[in-house]
């Protein structure tokens, strides 16, 4: 249990809790990032990596040493990020329906000549917007060097980022893999296959 500096037990608010009750009610348990953030919650991390049953762990060190090197070119291009996108923007748009997971939440704007956009472009409707599933509580701040917006929410949170000096590095916000009956996803997807083929 976490503790107050003078060894008291700390007050959780009624939102952690409730937050917790919801997570741990899901078929799949979760726990909302935001709360591994502080000095109390990392340590509670530390020890949930440590159980046997918690593979991703040992998933992630894996990917994480063959990787290593370009992790670290992209880590120290210094962008920042939104913790909590409804406590640091106040929106309305509402980024965060969790089920069911293929529920379109809101639109995003596409950048114009973006790999986003172009990509996308023929399969759109109206050619500058999409609707997509939504279920993040953090997003880009400020972009690291080299990085452009590659689309926004209607309140300009970001919702895609890409590098525009690479064939095709491109980071979404939103589900593709669960909202793949859309045309435009699925041209998305052919994108991505063609520029691995070559």
């Amino acid at each position: 249990m976490a503790r107050e500096p003078h060894g008291q037990p700390a007050k959780l608010s009624s939102g952690f809790r409730e937050d917790v009750i919801a997570g741990l009610s899901l078929p799949r348990k979760s726990l909302p990032p935001k709360y591994f953030y502080d000095a109390a919650g990392s340590r509670l991390f530390e020890r949930i990596c440590r159980l046997r049953e918690y593979y991703l762990t040992r998933a992630e060190l894996s990917l994480t040493r063959a990787h290593i090197a370009a992790i670290a070119r992209f880590a120290a291009r210094g962008g920042t990020l939104i913790q909590d996108i409804l406590d640091e923007v106040g929106t309305t748009v509402e980024h965060r329906v969790k089920e069911p997971r293929f529920a379109i939440a809101h639109d995003v704007w596409l950048t114009t000549g973006s790999l986003l956009e172009r990509a996308m472009r023929e399969r759109l409707e109206d050619g500058e917007a999409c609707a997509v599933n939504s279920r993040h509580h953090q997003a880009p701040k400020d972009l690291g060097e080299g990085l452009i917006v590659s689309a926004t929410a209607p309140d300009g949170v970001i919702e895609a980022i890409e590098d525009s000096g690479r064939r095709f590095c491109l980071g979404v916000q939103w589900h593709p893999e669960e909202i793949d009956d859309l045309p435009w996803v699925r041209r998305l997807f052919a994108g991505f296959a063609h520029a691995a083929a070559q």
